[in-house]
């Protein structure tokens, strides 16, 4: 509705109005707004008259609504050749799934690691081998 506001709220507004201001108020209140609103509209008429007069014959047919960003997009999908901007989506969709298909297709599955034995010991952080080095371990000299 108006504002988002629905009869009941319109019409709370209304009784509020006429209980503050005084049924004598309400009147001259509302001449005033008309007053201003079509003062308001007359501005925006002359200056959109000014502005189609500024630009020239070449933009006789301009609206406002055409500049603004919705307005262009839905301009530019009007005038383009829908199928064929169809047509070239589905392309790049095609093309799109058949690289997916060939990317997930060419890595093999990476095998899960062996299971541990006994014989190799607790596991070592940062050792990928299964099996001890050979030879006693390293002595790292005190300083």
């Amino acid at each position: 509705m108006f504002l988002g506001m629905g009869p009941l709220e319109l019409l709370t507004l209304v009784i509020l109005g006429t209980v503050i201001l005084g049924p004598d108020k309400i009147p001259r209140l509302v001449a005033d707004a008309t007053r201003i609103l079509r003062r308001i509209r007359t501005l925006s008429d002359s200056a959109r008259t000014d502005l189609r007069a500024q630009l020239g014959p070449e933009f006789a047919d301009l609206e406002l609504q055409d500049l603004h960003p919705r307005g262009i997009v839905r301009k530019a999908w009007q005038h383009a050749s829908a199928d064929e901007e169809l047509q070239e989506l589905r392309d790049i969709g095609t093309d799109l799934r058949a690289d997916a298909a060939s990317v997930l297709s060419a890595d093999p599955p990476i095998p899960p690691p062996a299971p541990r034995r006994p014989e190799d010991g607790p596991p070592v952080a940062g050792r990928h081998t299964a099996s001890p080095p050979p030879g006693p371990p390293e002595q790292i000299p005190a300083a």
